[in-house]
């Protein structure tokens, strides 16, 4: 007896739904060339759905919008940010083709 393979394709649109307080803050995100909220790193990495060290590689290799407050802490734009790193086949997150 044959066997049958079914390939289904699903394809999806990211949205952000946030219950309670907007998240950070609204800032000029100068890659953006728009008003977007920044979160911290850590939130960054709570959202995305990875650990804060892989936030951390992705602003180093360029991948997403950083900002720095005076005192030198890092935040990210989160329009930059994927919602997971499941969201990308490879699972690593943004690449600069998608900005």
């Amino acid at each position: 007896m044959k066997r049958r393979r079914t390939e289904i394709l699903i394809e999806t649109d990211r949205t952000i739904v946030y219950a309670g307080p907007a998240p950070g803050r609204r800032l000029w995100c100068a890659r953006c060339a728009a008003e977007a909220y920044v979160v911290s790193a850590f939130e960054a990495a709570r959202l995305a759905g990875v650990a804060p060290s892989e936030v951390f590689r992705w602003a180093e290799d360029g991948l997403l919008h950083t900002h720095f407050t005076p005192q030198g802490v890092l935040q990210v734009c989160v329009e930059s940010l994927p919602l997971r790193a499941a969201d990308r086949a490879d699972g690593r997150g943004p690449t600069p083709s998608e900005e």
